[in-house]
């Protein structure tokens, strides 16, 4: 009897730990897969500026969807951009701010009512050179993550930190995630 209730406790310790090693892999890969949509959704935004060359600056803006779950703060532009119906380079600037900014928050993949498809409290910045032009171009996303990390502020050129939006236990920014990618874009 002593024997069974000896290997039942060992049974049940190791099954714990496998179980608490599914939750730390189940994490992982939500958060890869969050790292992964945001340096798509980056270099997307440096595809649709290299489409448009002559609009670098009106580019640079800065995006903080109100509740990062459900719409978008930027407007719907009324032009659709498309072969039937072509738009000018400030239209279509316009439209892919709004694209963007939509695949951002998840628009195309709801729940009920909430978005389910983007990234938790997305904030974007797009910088560059003044007054546009060749340049070297610099878009960040951040966003809340589901763990705290407590390995340092890195640098934070869209001020997400003291916004609050990303805040932990352990204090500010302890919950954010981001990605900065930087490309050099000419307008010919």
């Amino acid at each position: 009897m002593i024997e069974v209730l000896v290997a039942i406790t060992i049974l049940s310790i190791g099954l714990l730990g496998t179980a608490a090693l599914q939750v730390q892999s189940k994490r992982a890969n939500l958060g890869s897969v969050e790292r992964t949509l945001a340096s798509m959704l980056v270099n997307d935004m440096f595809e649709r500026m290299r489409a448009n060359p002559t609009r670098f600056n009106a580019y640079l803006t800065r995006l903080e969807p109100a509740d990062g779950i459900g719409k978008g703060d930027v407007s719907e532009p009324s032009q659709d951009c498309t072969a039937a119906e072509p738009c000018d380079t400030n239209q279509l600037v316009r439209r892919d701010i709004y694209e963007w900014e939509q695949q951002l928050i998840g628009a195309s993949e709801v729940a009920g009512t909430a978005n389910t498809g983007g990234l938790v409290l997305p904030l974007a910045c797009m910088t560059g050179p003044p007054g546009g032009g060749d340049g070297t171009y610099t878009i960040e996303i951040n966003w809340r993550g589901h763990s705290e990390i407590t390995d340092g502020t890195p640098t934070d050129p869209c001020n997400a930190n003291g916004s609050g939006r990303y805040d932990g236990d352990e204090g500010t920014g302890t919950l954010r995630r981001f990605v900065s990618i930087s490309s050099y874009l000419n307008d010919e």
